[in-house]
């Protein structure tokens, strides 16, 4: 339904267009939550939904966070929590300040500016449909939630992005820039979840995930032009996780000749459907914990929520691990004044984290792995006498036909297809066709690779200790 008419290249009814479209496009939230700005700023902004969608860097360096408001009002002085959400959990794993469970950042806001008549101008408040780059959120990142969760829709959501299906090796051009790489490359990991970034010290290798050949152009681009680095890249790989494929445990106690460590954990991991990520219990009594280190249960659950996320970026065949739940079953700390079976110097926050990652892959052994690729979902647009040799062609490759009409002189063909064999498709697709295909793809699920019998499943080359080899493990992470 039209909302405007009378549009024309010299600017003639965009006064009007703007103004219908506040209209006409829906928010989220009732002004009547605003309140009063000065009052907010005091107690910290209340009932506020929002969503960091882009970061910059200020003329200092500094960063600016773009955000888009859903409801209540954000005003300068305000003290917000920010939460990672979708994507943005691959960050917290590089983020010194939430390996012990602090996942939200308190930050104020120094400053709100909004877009208006052309101009980018300061403002003490800005409320729900607004757009406002703001100042003082210097631990911001992409996908980053600011109060309650709120899907583009209007209703709660995860904000999840798919997850990328490949991966290249970044090479400076010039070997002396290969310090400031590393560091461009971790910034703007840091900033974009969009970009995940593994670093192999022993091959000297620095490697970025993707979600398509042309993000190499947008890294390599965006490197040159901000960080003064040329760069190349190597062909890109596709990047499969592995699932744990029934229920394995495993338990390593206090004094135990198998446990290096001053603490005792239980753990166990169980397969969750397809879909659907990692979920994190711990199944002890709060007396359990040690308060002193996480303060309560909700604590202790956060923390080991990391060490999870730390120790399955790697599974058994060098791949994430998803689609699983982990439970912790036992949890005990050493004390001077405990039991024998317990006595000992007090437990630290390092003996609980190293002693995880050695549980965790000990009952991730005893549970196996299936290796899973993606899977992309196809929509071909090709000329109908075409449409046979293109259905023989995603058969070939491993895929499966999910649909096909056919409307006069074009077929439309919908198909899931490995991610593996996308490139192929794609060159083996013109000819077929009179080189006249029309190919869309977006990533579909994970399925398990077909292994040949008495073969391996396709594995990755570790960049971090494997702590089932636990005199290496020890080598590199200590006592």
């Amino acid at each position: 339904v039209p909302g405007a008419r009378r549009l024309g290249h010299d600017r003639h009814g965009v006064a009007e267009l703007l103004a219908r479209l506040v209209e006409l496009l829906p928010t989220t939230a009732c002004d009547g939550q605003a309140g009063s700005a000065g009052a907010a700023g005091a107690a910290g902004a209340t009932g506020v939904s929002a969503r960091v969608f882009k970061i910059e860097r200020g003329t200092s360096g500094e960063r600016v966070a773009y955000v888009r408001m859903f409801a209540g009002r954000l005003a300068v002085r305000d003290t917000v929590e920010l939460h990672g959400s979708g994507a943005g959990s691959r960050r917290d794993r590089r983020d010194p300040q939430t390996r012990h469970g602090r996942h939200d950042r308190a930050q104020k806001v120094l400053q709100l500016r909004v877009f208006d008549h052309g101009a980018w101008v300061d403002r003490d408040d800005v409320g729900p449909g607004e757009v406002a780059r703001v100042g003082g959120l210097s631990r911001a990142r992409i996908g980053d939630v600011i109060g309650d969760d709120v899907g583009d829709d209007g209703a709660t959501g995860s904000g999840q992005f798919a997850p990328p299906t490949l991966e290249t090796v970044v090479e400076p051009v010039h070997e002396s820039d290969r310090g400031r790489l590393k560091a461009a490359l971790l910034q703007l990991a840091d900033e974009d979840p969009l970009i995940d970034v593994r670093q192999d010290e022993r091959r000297r290798e620095l490697a970025v995930s993707l979600y398509g050949e042309v993000q190499k152009e947008v890294i390599g681009a965006t490197l040159a032009a901000e960080f003064g680095v040329e760069v190349r890249f190597r062909p890109s790989t596709v990047v499969l996780v592995e699932r744990p494929a029934r229920p394995g445990t495993c338990v390593e106690r206090l004094h135990s000749p198998t446990n290096p460590f001053n603490a005792w954990l239980g753990v166990r991991v169980e397969p969750r459907p397809a879909g659907g990520g990692v979920e994190v219990h711990a199944d002890v009594p709060a007396s359990a914990t040690p308060d002193y280190l996480y303060r309560n249960l909700s604590g202790f659950e956060a923390a080991f929520s990391e060490f999870v996320r730390d120790t399955f970026a790697e599974g058994l065949y060098g791949w994430e691990v998803t689609d699983c739940r982990v439970t912790v079953t036992e949890c005990v700390y050493a004390s001077a004044d405990g039991p024998p079976s317990t006595r000992g110097p007090m437990s630290s926050a390092n003996d609980f984290r190293r002693l995880a990652a050695l549980v965790l892959m000990r009952a991730l052994e005893h549970a196996g792995t299936v290796v899973c690729e993606p899977v992309v979902a196809a929509r071909f647009d090709v000329p109908a006498p075409a449409a046979g040799g293109v259905v023989a062609l995603v058969s070939r490759l491993g895929g499966r036909v999910r649909s096909q009409f056919t409307f006069g002189r074009d077929s439309a063909i919908g198909a899931d297809v490995p991610a593996t064999r996308l490139q192929e498709l794609r060159r083996l697709l013109p000819g077929l066709t009179g080189g006249e295909p029309h190919l869309e793809t977006s990533f579909s699920h994970h399925a398990p690779v077909r292994v040949p019998r008495g073969g391996r499943p396709p594995s990755r080359p570790r960049v971090t200790p494997d702590p089932r080899n636990v005199e290496q493990y020890l080598a590199v992470v200590g006592r």
